[in-house]
């Protein structure tokens, strides 16, 4: 690993910019789209969220949320109904 930035990255950038619909040129611009977005996807994502708790009849699910072209993700934890055991009730 050197101090500069090397063809991966650039790489990572570019697959980012072309998932998001921005210009692809592999350059983050102080204050450009791509520093904007990712800033913003980062912060929304760093928030460690537990585990739900789920109402009787329902179950947690990990919804895992990732920046495409990053290896930046999100635990998204949900509520699910429980699958039927089958049978009717009554």
């Amino acid at each position: 690993m050197t101090p500069y930035p090397d063809e991966p990255m650039f790489d990572g950038i570019k697959a980012y910019q072309k998932a998001n619909k921005f210009k692809v040129d592999g350059v983050m611009k102080p204050g450009g789209e791509t520093e904007k977005s990712m800033n913003r996807r980062v912060s929304e994502a760093s928030g460690v969220q537990a585990k739900t708790r789920c109402p009787v009849g329902y179950y947690p699910v990990n919804k895992r949320i990732c920046i495409p072209g990053t290896s930046i993700c999100k635990d998204n934890w949900v509520c699910a109904p429980l699958p039927n055991a089958g049978g009717k009730r009554g």
